[in-house]
């Protein structure tokens, strides 16, 4: 589910990966994910805006006149980079991609000439790394919400209740339901595979069938475009529902290039041919007027109307 995050990691630039950079990077559903770098990736922390007869920082609106690494009359301004892409590792060696990142020069100290940068990201992707705006094609991307599976109404699990006090329980995913296409964008209501699970010692058994928005993105549309229309859907439940409905989880596939290992006769190992792989994403982005009501109790019955297949069907 979506929730605060933060992790420590370093951080790079695609384009120059030898300059490595502590920092750490936080989410809170309600707000744009932020990295804050112990450090910069820059070599210099200024920019020249114009010509004075003294050195002025606009943030501080201070003159510099002796032991300065400055030169004398220019004036100069922080920088305030904007970058594609940021890629990290987290201490727990999971790749991030951070994707349209702007920065700040959060705090400076003069002497040290150590800056502290802070970016604000619009999009983070969790356990992969994209190192070009261009690899970023996500051919689908589920989206889970709060209460979404009672506003369906439709569920493949089964318990069978037998003379002798047996208990039968089965699980088959409903099929998939088709919404609608807008645009070149595919709108379906899918079903989770399998989520089972029991206890160590087989004293407990629990069946779960998560239900999914999914849209289909084969034209590879801009992200922005999916990112609205997931929106504007949680909206419209919210509507149905009468009540706010939260985001849960959202997640994208993608296909990557993979090349394996592969031994040869002779016990050499050399790499195989690159083939497609499909991997999911976990993708986390910040919500205006964020509702975390996922633990709320809502019943079908409270709502203002329910889905209805045979309608859709006839659309």
């Amino acid at each position: 589910m979506l929730e605060d995050f933060g992790s420590l990691g370093k951080w790079w630039l695609p384009n120059n990966p030898e300059v490595v950079v502590p920092g750490k990077l936080s989410f809170s559903p309600g707000s744009s994910p932020t990295l804050e770098l112990i450090g910069s990736f820059y070599s210099s922390q200024f920019k020249e805006v114009g010509q004075v007869e003294n050195i002025t920082l606009s943030s501080g609106s201070f003159s510099i006149e002796e032991n300065s690494n400055l030169t004398s009359g220019v004036e100069l301004d922080f920088i305030k980079p904007e970058e594609i892409i940021i890629l990290g590792l987290l201490d727990n060696n999971e790749e991030i991609t951070l994707y349209k990142c702007y920065g700040q020069i959060k705090k400076f100290e003069l002497v040290k000439n150590r800056p502290t940068l802070s970016f604000n990201i619009e999009y983070v992707f969790r356990k992969i790394h994209f190192k070009n705006e261009q690899d970023i094609k996500l051919k689908s991307i589920s989206v889970q919400y709060s209460h979404l599976e009672k506003w369906i109404g439709k569920s493949g699990i089964q318990i069978i209740l037998e003379e002798g006090n047996k208990i039968w329980m089965a699980y088959q995913p409903p099929s998939t339901i088709h919404l609608t296409k807008i645009g070149n964008l595919e709108l379906d209501i899918t079903f989770s595979q399998t989520n089972f699970s029991w206890g160590a010692t087989d004293y407990k058994a629990n069946i779960e069938q998560k239900t999914y928005l999914s849209i289909k993105n084969l034209c590879n549309q801009p992200l922005d475009e999916c990112i609205d229309l997931l929106i504007g859907f949680g909206e419209f439940l919210s509507f149905a529902m009468t009540k706010p409905t939260s985001i849960i989880s959202i997640a994208g596939k993608v296909d990557v290039i993979h090349r394996g290992v592969v031994q040869q006769a002779n016990g050499s190992f050399t790499l195989g041919e690159e083939e497609l792989q499909e991997t999911q994403v976990i993708i986390m982005f910040g919500l205006s007027n964020y509702a975390q009501n996922y633990e709320v109790k809502l019943s079908p019955n409270e709502m203002l109307f329910l889905f209805n297949v045979s309608s859709m069907a006839k659309t």
